[in-house]
This record gives C-alpha cells, sequence and structure tokens, in this order.
C-alpha cells in the first residue's frame, strides 16, 4: 500500500451538539426503557394502547383490544404506502428526526421507522447490554471515558461518530467508516491496530474487507478486539471461519433490524440464536398460512417497546426455523435455528436441482478461495455464479464445479463486488 496519508480518525463528523442531544436521549430514555420493560403485561397493555391511538388498528376496532390473535398480519407494502396510518396520535416529538432510521433499502423500498424512547435507548444501547449476558469478559474490556465499542459502517451516506454510553459505563461507541479511500482506509487500520477494542460490530461483509485490508497493509501490530458482533447479513460458516481466524476471537452472530432493533442473538454454546422475548413476539407463518410459536416460515414480529410506531404481526420478510424448550445456557424459550431469510434454497439445472448448501460447499473449495460470490438462475437452465477473487481463479473454481455437478451448467462472471456499499450481501438470488 501506499504511504499513509492520515485521517484524523479521533475528530467526529457530526456536531458536538449532536453528541450533546444524544447523551441526553440516553440519560431520559434509560429510566423510561426500565418503566416499560417491568410494566405488568407489557404485550397486552401496548396492544390496547395500538388500538386505541394507532389509527389503522382503532379504525379496525373501534376500542381496546388485547389479544393478539385479532389482529391481522400486516405485509411492508402497508407500512410503505400507508405509513402514517401505523404511527401512534399519541406520540409526537420534537426531536422527530433523531428519533427516525431508515431501513437499509437492498431489498425494496426504505421505510422510515420512527422510535419512542424506550425503543431508541433498547436498540441503540440495550443491545449491548443483552450481548454482555454471553461475552463473559466484556465489561471488564471497556475503559470509561475512551473508544472501546466499534461500529464500522460501508454505507456512504454514515458519518463518523461518537456516543457516550451510560449503559455501558460511561465507554465511548465509535462509528467508522470503511470503503471512502484508499488513503482513509490505511488510516482506519492503523486507528483500529492502536485502539483498545472491548466490541467490534460490523456485517461480515464489511469485517471480511476489514481484515484483507488489514492483511495488506505493513507496520505493526494486527487489530485485535476482544469481542466481534455480526449482524445486518447472514454470516456463513465459511465467512465465521475466516473473521474468526482473521481478528483471533470468536464470533457473535445476532439478528437485528430496524423495524424491531435486536431480535435475536447467539447461544455461547451455538444451539442457535435465542429470540429476545421480554418483549418481542415472534409468529411462524408456515406456507399454509397458519401460524405459531414454532415451525419454518416467514417471521412476523410483534414490538412491544415502541409504542410510537406500531409493528404488529409484521411479515419482516425473513424465513427462518423456530424452535421451543430449555437450552444448557439457561435460556427457555424460543430459538432460531436456521436462517436463510431472504435467499434461495435450490437451484434447477435441468434434471433436478442442486441446493444452496452444496453450491456454497463448492465454492470454498476452489484454489485459490474466492473471496466472495453470488448465485441466481440464468436462462436455459443455466446457473450463475458472480465471483470476486484473483484473475485465473475461474479456471479453479469452474474445475470444482465440473467434478461436483458434471450434468449442470454454471456460466463464470468475475466482477470487482457482489453489493454496493452499504447494501446487505445475499449470495443466493
Amino acid at each position: 500500500m501506499p504511504a499513509t496519508q492520515r485521517d484524523d480518525l479521533t475528530a467526529d463528523e457530526t456536531s458536538r451538539e449532536n453528541a450533546r442531544v444524544n447523551l441526553g436521549l440516553a440519560l431520559e430514555a434509560y429510566p423510561l426503557w426500565v418503566e416499560r420493560l417491568t410494566c405488568r403485561d407489557l404485550k397486552r397493555a401496548f396492544l390496547a394502547e395500538c388500538s386505541a391511538a394507532v389509527p389503522h388498528y382503532r379504525n379496525l376496532f373501534q376500542g381496546a383490544v388485547r389479544d393478539l390473535d385479532r389482529f391481522p398480519v400486516i405485509d411492508r407494502a402497508d407500512h410503505d404506502d400507508r405509513r402514517l396510518d401505523f404511527i401512534s396520535t399519541d406520540f409526537e416529538d420534537p426531536r422527530g428526526e433523531i428519533l427516525r432510521i431508515s431501513t437499509n433499502g437492498t431489498f425494496g423500498r426504505t421505510l422510515r421507522v420512527a422510535w419512542d424512547l424506550p425503543s431508541f435507548f433498547d436498540l441503540n444501547h440495550a443491545s449491548y447490554l443483552r450481548f454482555s449476558t454471553v461475552l463473559p469478559a466484556f465489561f471488564s474490556s471497556l475503559v470509561p471515558g475512551e473508544p472501546s465499542v466499534f461500529v464500522i459502517s460501508d454505507s456512504p451516506r454514515d458519518l463518523r461518530t461518537s456516543v457516550v454510553m451510560p449503559a455501558l459505563d460511561g465507554a465511548i461507541l465509535r462509528r467508522l467508516i470503511l470503503g471512502r479511500d484508499e488513503m482513509t482506509d490505511v488510516a482506519l487500520v492503523e486507528h483500529l491496530r492502536r485502539a483498545r477494542i472491548a466490541l467490534l460490530h460490523a456485517k461480515p461483509s464489511v469485517l471480511l474487507d476489514l481484515i484483507e485490508l488489514d492483511g495488506a497493509h505493513d507496520g505493526g501490530g494486527r487489530i485485535a478486539p476482544a469481542y466481534v458482533v455480526c449482524s445486518g447479513e447472514n454470516l456463513y460458516p465459511d465467512d465465521r471461519a475466516r473473521i474468526e481466524a482473521g481478528l483471533g476471537c470468536s464470533v457473535l452472530d445476532a439478528y437485528a433490524a430496524s423495524e424491531a432493533g435486536l431480535i435475536a442473538y447467539e447461544c455461547r454454546h451455538r444451539t442457535g440464536m435465542h429470540v429476545v422475548t421480554d418483549h418481542l413476539t415472534v409468529e411462524v407463518e408456515a406456507g399454509d398460512g397458519s401460524l405459531g410459536p414454532t415451525g419454518t416460515g416467514q417471521l412476523l414480529i410483534t414490538n412491544a417497546l415502541n409504542w410510537r410506531h406500531a409493528f404488529i404481526r409484521y411479515r419482516i420478510g425473513d424465513r427462518a426455523t423456530v424452535t421451543s424448550g430449555e437450552c444448557g445456557c439457561g435460556h427457555d424459550g424460543q430459538t432460531i435455528v436456521a436462517m436463510p431469510g431472504r435467499e434461495r434454497a435450490a437451484y434447477g439445472d435441468g434434471t433436478g436441482s442442486i441446493t444452496a448448501e452444496e453450491i456454497g460447499a463448492a465454492v470454498a473449495a476452489a484454489d485459490p478461495p474466492v473471496k466472495q460470490f453470488q448465485v441466481a438462475p440464468g436462462e436455459d437452465h443455466r446457473i450463475v455464479i458472480s465471483w470476486v477473487g484473483r484473475p485465473g481463479g475461474d479456471t479453479a473454481l469452474a474445475a470444482v464445479l465440473r467434478g461436483r455437478f458434471p450434468g449442470a451448467r454454471f456460466e463464470l462472471v468475475n466482477v470487482p463486488a457482489v453489493n454496493l456499499p452499504g447494501g446487505k450481501l445475499r449470495r443466493f438470488l
């Protein structure tokens, strides 16, 4: 890499006033978050509030309703087309823009989600408290008043920020941006090598890019976090292995969404991701339309913590398999044991089908290795694989595919990247 033109990554791009406002919001929100979570029969109280104050449900029921079974399933399109019908008339806030977030938009239109203070605190602060229950030395790794939690983003829209985390003994969370330009990326690697990182949090694809940059940059040391959390994309087994080898620590997988906050996070025994059931109700919609707490199908989310923007039996767009029962870690309840999300399960090859898992295993066996890839159905029963890797890697990849699937026709396309900056990586379209 060329010589570093240093970027001052200790400086924020958002104003000190924004940082002050965020800290003030956190301090104001914390007691409200505690009060909300300790509300007697929270989920039924939430439904009664929504049926009285959220226009869609107020018009539907004409009175207080506390039984979830009476509420209909709601699609994302309903929120896209009639957003204001799902926002409570009881929660107007002059700080509205701070208490809103937009969904990623990779899989469709972006949706602007409005929070109230308890749900703001849960998404931005309490998630890390929940992670600490399965990361035994997390709190002892924090340095009060110093950057200790680093969130790495590849979204061009994001800015560098610093947030004081009262729930983490006053440690500072820093969001840094990867992929702006080569010089800034070098400075980012050097900055993280010097930092004491209690927790590094990013999408798996971003962490892999960071590891590649770290390995390619000269100089002493390596990025060495105490813990790593992945969320925002599917964490594939081969990517997990590469991240753990590259950063020298285990990875905690988490499932979160703007509409619901932290939905589930991985058990320390890796039996699956345990659902956060203190305020969330997760249901599974089977292929025949039946709903239940377990099974395989589309996930429905009811978030009883956010009383401002109602997500009730909301079809979030992800497929999963959910079980229920006791775990050796002490959790007793729902666990997501498989999370294909929005990924295709199999591809037709003209005579039968090949599973996504089989294709993924074959690509992972190629040498030289493929950095990243995406699979999609093509014309005439072709299976199109867009891949990122070193020149000449297509010959090795083609040989592996021919050996494992002799009757199938693959089309290999070498590309510089398989997803746009800030997007969510999907392997199997």
